[in-house]
């Protein structure tokens, strides 16, 4: 019975430790997530902003069929280009409304981040 008092003890010790670290810990933990997926979404935006440029200035800049052994007509390269440039739009303004997010709303932005956890 001793024995089973002390488990006991040992036990309430280590939940009221683990309480105390949790509600030291939990709020850093939730400003380390805003911060981390704040700045993935501004480097994000800034590699897909480098890729639309290059490639526009790349476009720009091409004065005669890209492939000539194969005669790729410039159009055809140019179409590819656009399309794969909407898609990085797209992606683009994704990143820019999760950086509103977690600038203006970064309850909201948590709360839809557990959600995806539990999900």
């Amino acid at each position: 019975m001793e024995n089973l008092d002390k488990l006991t003890e040992k036990l309430i010790q280590w939940l009221e430790a683990t309480e105390v670290f949790a509600q030291e810990q939990v709020p850093l933990v939730l400003q380390e997530i805003l911060t981390w997926e704040f700045a993935a979404a501004i480097t994000s935006m800034s590699l897909i902003f480098v890729a639309i440029s290059a490639y526009l200035i790349f476009i720009a800049t091409a004065k005669k069929p890209l492939v000539e052994e194969d005669c790729t007509p410039k159009g055809v390269v140019t179409l590819v280009g656009v399309v794969f440039s909407a898609v990085l739009v797209v992606v683009f303004i994704a990143n820019i409304y999760n950086a509103l997010q977690i600038h203006f709303a970064p309850r909201v932005y948590l709360i839809e981040y557990m959600r995806g956890l539990v999900d």
